[in-house]
């Protein structure tokens, strides 16, 4: 831990602040449409390193909700649930008000693993109301700038630990960081969403364009026969 506070204080970089907690606080107890514009406003308005930070927190959650499982044992009054989980994220919280850097650098990993609890809490919701991926594919294409930033903010910042950012370690650059989140992050259901779709081809020439809705067409005669 000592090795890896004096890495932040001499980089002289910060990572993007995360919203106040005190904000956050609770959120794990709104209803579906208020989880989603929560999540929306609360980081779908930020930057792409704050982006990068909280994909970071998405793709270790399942280790960390682990963790929280075991101290469940314990009788702190936590449920084995995501719920259970935001809430541990809450008490963590407490564990670090103090104004050091060891507590500051802590109190940011914590909100983003609390922000990245309630997305997945809304992906669970979602398989239970399929109505909402629309809303969750909108979301999620807030969240890709950050994608992209991936490799720049870990090596840019020192908020987590290699142990941390181990699942990037063949993400290279920001088309890596890009696909990454594509193929791995997204929930199953929304990778073929038509939002999705739009964002993979933002980018794409005339030409690619015009390959692809070939592709498209010749894929629909091979599937329906001529017409």
């Amino acid at each position: 831990m000592f090795k890896f506070l004096l890495k932040f204080k001499q980089s002289g970089k910060r990572s993007t602040p995360a919203p106040a907690f005190d904000k956050l606080a609770g959120a794990e107890n709104l209803s579906d449409e208020g989880l989603t514009r929560f999540l929306r406003e609360a980081i779908a308005s930020q930057n792409s390193t704050f982006g990068a930070l909280f994909l970071v927190a998405v793709a270790n959650w399942r280790y960390d909700y682990i963790i929280m499982k075991q101290v469940v044992q314990f009788g702190l009054g936590f449920t084995d649930s995501l719920e259970g989980y935001a809430q541990f994220q809450t008490y963590l919280l407490e564990k670090h008000r103090s104004n050091t850097l060891e507590d500051e650098i802590a109190r940011r990993a914590i909100i983003y693993r609390y922000l990245a609890a309630l997305t997945h809490m809304l992906t669970f919701r979602a398989r239970k109301r399929p109505e909402l991926w629309d809303d969750v594919a909108d979301f999620w294409v807030a969240v890709l700038p950050g994608a992209r930033a991936i490799r720049r903010t870990i090596e840019e910042t020192a908020l987590w630990r290699a142990d941390d950012t181990k699942e990037f370690s063949e993400v290279t650059t920001e088309v890596d960081g890009e696909n990454y989140c594509l193929r791995h992050l997204l929930p199953q259901e929304i990778r073929s969403h038509a939002k999705i779709n739009e964002w993979r081809e933002k980018d794409w020439s005339h030409e690619q364009r015009a390959e692809m809705e070939q592709l498209d067409a010749e894929i629909g005669r091979m599937i329906n026969g001529p017409r």
